[in-house]
């Protein structure tokens, strides 16, 4: 397994929608966990897959090219399962 992190504009995407999708997210077989932060004007996506490099970042490719503008990159944070949401009120 290993963990990714997608920046993401915060822009139309709330709280409610940024969890909505880390949920649909852990729907997909390879991807077995989302973790919801901000960042700086941005929300973060850490996502932990489950499968080989060349797969993980066709998931990243995709992932990424809907939540545009955003880029992901690999993370070296320990694989989590489950969606964490971080994100703080306001």
């Amino acid at each position: 397994m290993k963990t990714y992190v997608i920046a993401s504009l915060k822009g139309p995407i709330d709280h409610e929608s940024a969890l909505n999708l880390g949920k649909t997210l852990c729907e997909i077989p390879e991807i077995v966990g989302v973790r919801l932060t901000h960042g700086p004007g941005c929300f973060n996506y850490g996502v932990t897959i489950d499968a080989d490099e060349d797969k993980a970042e066709e998931l990243m490719d995709a992932i990424t090219l809907k939540l545009m503008p955003a880029r992901w990159t690999p993370a070296a944070d320990r694989p989590f399962v489950g969606v964490i949401d971080e994100i703080y009120p306001g």
